[in-house]
């Protein structure tokens, strides 16, 4: 089944795994990962685990668009996706035991003329 999954506001997630986390101090990652995210591509992901063949569809820009963009297909999730220029925006995800500290860039505006 093709499912379309449209992402207007894409990421590239970046998680950090960092032991005893605070805010203020010098650490060293134990492990980084980084995928394709926002909310419709997340969605894709699921759908995808659950058997489903996303068709995802996002404005990206920039190097981290075309990272974005990569990662997403690596995991088998095909893209129709919409070039501006500009950059990506790129959330980071700080976890260690006690959690997860999310830090999310803004998105940025698009242009009219991206959403036609």
């Amino acid at each position: 089944m093709k499912l379309l999954c449209i992402t207007p506001n894409p990421a590239l997630d970046r998680t950090l795994t960092v032991s005893n986390f605070r805010a203020g101090e010098i650490f060293r990652t134990s492990d980084v990962l980084m995928v394709a995210g926002g909310k419709g591509l997340n969605v894709a992901r699921a759908a995808r685990i659950l058997g489903a063949d996303p068709l995802c569809l996002s404005p990206l820009g920039g190097h981290t668009g075309r990272l974005v963009a990569e990662l997403a297909e690596r995991e088998g999730m095909s893209g129709a996706w919409t070039w501006y220029d500009g950059e990506t925006r790129t959330c980071t995800i700080i976890v260690d035991e006690a959690g997860a500290t999310l830090i999310n860039e803004t998105g940025r505006a698009m242009p009219a003329e991206v959403w036609a």
